[in-house]
C-alpha cells in the first residue's frame, strides 16, 4: 500500500467535490 497515492486519490475527489460544489453557486 502506498500512502502518496491514496493521499493523492483523496485530494482528487476532494479537489472534485469542492469544484462541484463551486459550480453549483
Amino acid at each position: 500500500m502506498r500512502m502518496t497515492e491514496t493521499i493523492n486519490r483523496s485530494i482528487e475527489i476532494d479537489y472534485m467535490y469542492i469544484k462541484q460544489r463551486y459550480s453549483y453557486t
